[in-house]
Order: C-alpha cells, then sequence, then structure tokens
C-alpha cells in the first residue's frame, strides 16, 4: 500500500475514533501521526521527510508544527477518545497494564508518559511535555495522567500501573 492509500485509510480511521475534533486538526493529526510512524523518529526535520505530502518538508514541517500549536487543538479530548476507542475494543476482563515514564530530553524539557502495554509494544495514551524547574512536582503530574486516562476506562476494567 502506498504512502498516500495508508494516509487516506489512517485519516479515516481517526475521523472515526476522534469525531469531536474540526475536520483540519483530526487531518493534520493523522498527517503526523503517519509521518512519526513512517519516519520511525520524533524530531521534526525526519517527520516532515517522511510525511505522504507533495509540499517541501521545509513546509510539511511548518504546517505540523502549527497543528501542535494550534489552541484549537485539546490534548486531553485527544487522550479521552483514544482510550475509548481501546476501551471498546479491548476483550472483557483483560487486565490492562499501563507504563508511566518520564524522559528527559535535555536540561530544558522532559516528557511525561502513561503507555498501554500490548503485544510487547507501549503505546502512547496520555502525554505531557514540560519544563522541570515550572510548576507541579511529579507526583501530581503522574497522578493528573492516569485520572484522565481513568476516567475513560470501563468501570470494571483491572489495571495494574508500572512505574
Amino acid at each position: 500500500m502506498s504512502a498516500t492509500l495508508s494516509l487516506a485509510a489512517w485519516t479515516r480511521s481517526l475521523n472515526e475514533l476522534l469525531a469531536g475534533l474540526g475536520r483540519p486538526v483530526r487531518k493534520a493529526a493523522a498527517l503526523l501521526s503517519l509521518a512519526v510512524a513512517l519516519a520511525r523518529h520524533c524530531h521534526a526535520g525526519r517527520v516532515a521527510c517522511a510525511a505522504p505530502s507533495n509540499a517541501a518538508p521545509a513546509s510539511t514541517r511548518r504546517r505540523l508544527e502549527r497543528m501542535l500549536g494550534n489552541p484549537r487543538l485539546d490534548a486531553d479530548a485527544v487522550t479521552e477518545a483514544l482510550v475509548r476507542g481501546f476501551a471498546a475494543a479491548w476483550p472483557a476482563g483483560r487486565r490492562w497494564v499501563l507504563i508511566v515514564d518520564e524522559t528527559d530530553r535535555d536540561d530544558r524539557v522532559r516528557s511525561l508518559q502513561v503507555l498501554l502495554a500490548y503485544k510487547h509494544r507501549a503505546v502512547p495514551l496520555a502525554c505531557r511535555a514540560y519544563r522541570p524547574d515550572r510548576g507541579r512536582g511529579i507526583v501530581r503530574r503522574v497522578t493528573g495522567l492516569l485520572a484522565l486516562v481513568r476516567r475513560n476506562l470501563p468501570d470494571d476494567a483491572h489495571v495494574t500501573v508500572l512505574a
């Protein structure tokens, strides 16, 4: 399947999963997520080069950066929709193994993630990037992300958290 066909199929899937978001945001999210998967990397330059687009990589990079900086992109709404989508497909009674991971990029940026363990992979469900010298401590950040994920799990979900 060509990258353009993959993008079309992935966009259709995201349109169902993220129906509450605007169409331009869903389209840009589909392009970004597929480009990250194709690039097997998260650096903007590599992602832009891997994106199935007729635009120049520099233009694609700016487009993706504008999407990420868009105030209408509600990260919590995306997280909630993603978790609900997994919950709908998850077999009843199957244990949810959530992994909490904090990564230092450098002295200026850290990333905190809640990931779902699935078939020897870690699927990101919720994440936050933050400056290490700002605001809340790690415990409040972790509990906030876990609460966001928990609100969208089925009531009878059996959850194990690895931190």
